[in-house]
């Protein structure tokens, strides 16, 4: 005789429940059983709310999502998902912009300003081809979109990285409560809070980095990319520290700062759609807008993700980096076409890390550049239009030492 299956029976929500004093299809919770549990699952069960007026899709996203080891609530307005998020708390919501009632929009901004549900990452559903509808989007808190008609892979590939992001995003923010914890008792003696020290600036380097390569694992990057740039910024960093100007602002603890967020300069990607993240070719100016969006959508996740932390350093350097690393030194760069001293030191430093990383690396468009070519691009075709001239100069200083890393930590 077989024994019971021991997974909990699927269970629906009544419109009663989901909708109260309303009739017709209201809202339906599922619960969506995988065959393998996914490893980013495994501490316990994330929860997803999608909003869509179009009950098809609601059940379409629905049968996508089989595959995933999670609790998803459908809801048709923005009204209902309202209910259920005042009765309990979602890792992640799929809302159409476009609704009768209240648009995704809206609903997003009444998530990100309660205290209770704020902390929910939002992925937008969108016929709209960009625009500013899209950049109130991302204003509201969301943190990329999809685009309808939507595509099965896409959507499980983003749900899976926005989830592994909120559960990295989650363990920043214990690390610092239990340090706080260590900190404000009045009996810790002071080798147990530096300990508490010591393991939170472990935690944080772990978790960075963890985003980091959430965002690398959409693109087309490598993992030795991101060590490449850890090891550029420092090297123009300590440059720039014997200069007098500097050494006031850049320390020690600056510098390992700089280093340990450097990695997270292209965090935004994971909000651009993979037909432009990986298309095998140049960029049409249209989709290039879209592309250029992943500085302020990286600039917000790590917004989020400082939101009631202390001793934020280190992500306030990557924010500056992740939102300004494409500015340009005469201003005509993105997203806020900032110049000059304007630009933070941070962002100007990663700026030319990330450019001579660029030109060394092969791209599905272009073969490497050897060193002395990508030194005379960096140097003299781009030169004080592109780059701070300070930062310029520690570069020429120390360019042999950036093309002893760049061999040492070549791709394979």
């Amino acid at each position: 005789m077989a024994s019971a299956d021991p997974r909990p029976p699927f269970r629906h929500v009544s419109v009663a429940e989901a909708h109260p004093g309303r009739g017709g299809y209201a809202g339906r919770l599922a619960t969506i059983r995988s065959e393998g549990p996914a490893d980013f699952l495994r501490a316990r069960r994330p929860r997803i709310l999608i909003v869509d007026d179009d009950e098809n899709i609601l059940l379409l996203l629905q049968r996508y999502l089989l595959q995933l080891e999670a609790d998803v609530d459908l809801c048709d307005s923005s009204r209902a998902a309202l209910n259920l998020l005042g009765e309990k708390s979602y890792d992640l919501a799929l809302l159409d912009i476009m609704m009768p009632d209240s648009d995704g929009i809206t609903l997003c901004r009444s998530i990100k300003s309660n205290p209770r549900t704020r902390d929910c990452s939002v992925i937008f559903m969108t016929a709209l081809e960009g625009g500013e509808r899209l950049e109130d989007a991302f204003e509201a808190g969301g943190l990329e979109y999809l685009q309808k008609p939507i595509q099965r892979q896409e959507l499980i590939a983003r749900t899976k990285a926005a989830l592994k992001l909120k559960a990295t995003l989650d363990e920043l923010h214990r690390s610092h409560a239990n340090l706080q914890a260590a900190l404000f008792k009045t009996k810790v003696k002071h080798n147990e809070a530096r300990h508490a020290l010591s393991e939170l600036k472990e935690v944080q380097r772990t978790v960075l980095f963890s985003m980091a390569k959430l965002a690398e694992s959409r693109d087309n990057e490598t993992g030795r990319h991101l060590l490449r740039v850890q090891r550029y910024v420092e090297l123009l960093a300590r440059a720039l520290q014997k200069k007098h100007r500097y050494r006031g602002q850049i320390t020690r603890a600056w510098i390992e700062n700089l280093v340990i967020s450097a990695p997270l300069h292209d965090i935004g990607k994971v909000g651009i759609p993979d037909a432009i993240l990986l298309k095998p070719g140049k960029l049409t100016p249209s989709e290039f807008e879209v592309m250029k969006q992943h500085a302020a959508i990286g600039g917000n996740t790590l917004r989020e993700a400082a939101r009631g932390l202390v001793h934020t350093v280190f992500l306030d350097l990557a924010i500056e980096i992740a939102s300004y690393h494409h500015e340009k030194h005469d201003g005509t760069g993105y997203p806020e076409g900032l110049g000059g001293e304007s630009i933070p030191l941070a962002a100007r430093i990663m700026s030319l890390a990330d450019n001579y990383d660029a030109l060394r690396s092969r791209r599905v468009y272009k073969e490497p550049y050897d060193h002395s070519r990508t030194v005379d691009i960096i140097v003299v075709e781009r030169g004080e239009f592109f780059f701070h001239p300070d930062v310029l100069a520690a570069f020429r200083e120390n360019q042999d030492e950036f093309e002893r890393v760049s061999l040492e930590l070549k791709d394979e």
